[in-house]
């Protein structure tokens, strides 16, 4: 093998001494009780995003007790500062949001988490299962439908009755990167046809 090569391998290889895992004793302590008030923000965009637009056209979207601060973050990402503990809880209720037209995903991170753009994929929709048999509607079914999408949120408690409409409507929490569904051949167990459902 070339020498050179080899030299650049040991040069570029870690030695037991930077390979160690350090554990350092820091439990979050200094960290002040508002950081739990923030949500971060992504917009599915590859434009450049303004702050004072972004301020102007989406800060009374979010608005709760209190006004919302916007902020930029890194990387194209926004952080949210709210002044009590249920104004993000009310802001994440309501989405999803886009901003000209371009989907919002919020986050809410945990004491120490590491937030960039690879790991904001989820963003909570709001779906609707049509062609279902008559009396079919449940939430088992809803939980069922909703692991083929995704991670259920919610049920919409009045779509389970037949006479409300004629879909199951509810709340799953969806990867962006991959193709949105259409539909699903299924079937249930006392039902003998397999039929389709449409998303």
């Amino acid at each position: 093998m070339d020498p050179f090569v080899n030299k650049m391998k040991s040069a570029i290889s870690l030695t037991e001494n930077k390979s160690t895992v350090l554990v350092i004793a820091d439990d979050g302590s200094e960290f002040e009780e508002s950081y739990e008030f923030i949500l971060v923000a992504r917009i599915l965009t590859n434009k450049k995003v303004w702050l004072s637009t972004f301020q102007r056209q989406m800060a009374e979207h979010w608005d709760g007790r209190f006004k919302v601060n916007i902020k930029e973050h890194h990387s194209g990402l926004f952080l949210l500062y709210f002044g009590c503990e249920g104004d993000p809880f009310r802001a994440l209720d309501k989405e999803p949001r886009d901003f000209q037209n371009h989907h919002i995903v919020l986050v809410q991170p945990t004491l120490l988490q590491n937030v960039t753009l690879e790991t904001m994929i989820y963003s909570p929709f709001w779906v609707q299962a049509y062609q279902l048999p008559f009396l079919s509607k449940s939430k088992t079914l809803a939980r069922s439908l909703a692991s083929i999408l995704g991670e259920l949120v919610a049920v919409h408690e009045d779509s389970l009755n037949e006479g409300w409409d004629p879909f199951l409507q509810f709340r799953v929490r969806i990867d962006i990167t991959k193709p949105l569904l259409r539909g699903r051949v299924i079937t249930l167990l006392k039902v003998n046809d397999k039929f389709w459902v449409e998303f």
